[in-house]
């Protein structure tokens, strides 16, 4: 049985090294006004929030998401990825357009809906999966099956930069289960569990 928990009280604090990350990526440039790929900072310290030290590093920049993912706008709800460790771990980001929110029903200023950021994070977890340097992955359509131990503490608002990660957790045959989470600055927005399949 999915366990989706609508969570308005306070989220418990970031990590501190992950929270760094987050605060690094908001003083980058804005997309659009550098040549050089965004990336986080690298955290003064390891921590259990990190991803593996086991797993090689991955040039970013090299990645082309409408390459691995199917998704185009408006179905599309990540903007980039800042690390990759592939079928290991991912981190990606979203900025809130204008056009991404759903307007308040009582006249309020609207906010990205938290079923899309699950969409957003299960995009990542699908390029966390697919992708692969050296092989070609179109074929390998990821699909989300599941999810587990959802706990959403806020929307965000437009013009909010999300930081999203990915960790796969455990993987048997085609089957994923990726640990994410969503961070605006130091704040989390959400985070669980998801389950992802394919069809290759």
């Amino acid at each position: 049985m999915t366990d989706l928990t609508e969570t308005p009280s306070t989220p418990p604090a970031a990590h501190a090294p992950f929270a760094d990350r987050a605060q690094a990526f908001e003083r980058a440039e804005p997309a659009g006004e550098s040549s050089e790929p965004s990336r986080l900072s690298e955290p003064s310290q390891p921590s259990a929030s990190e991803p593996p030290e086991s797993a090689a590093s991955f040039d970013v920049s090299r990645i082309r998401i409408d390459q691995v993912l199917p998704h185009r706008p408006p179905f599309l709800f990540l903007d980039g990825i800042l690390e990759l460790r592939p079928g290991e771990y991912a981190l990606g980001f979203k900025t809130i357009a204008p056009g991404d929110v759903q307007p308040s029903a009582r006249g309020e200023a609207g906010t990205f809906p938290s079923t899309l950021l699950i969409e957003a994070l299960a995009q990542l977890a699908g390029v966390m999966y697919a992708y692969r340097p050296d092989e070609d992955t179109r074929g390998r359509i990821g699909y989300l099956a599941g999810l587990k131990k959802l706990r959403v503490y806020r929307a965000p608002s437009v013009g909010e930069r999300i930081v999203l990660r990915a960790e796969c957790r455990f993987r048997w045959q085609n089957i994923v289960e990726a640990q994410v989470s969503a961070y605006s600055g130091e704040e989390r927005l959400l985070e669980g569990v998801l389950i992802v399949t394919s069809r290759e």
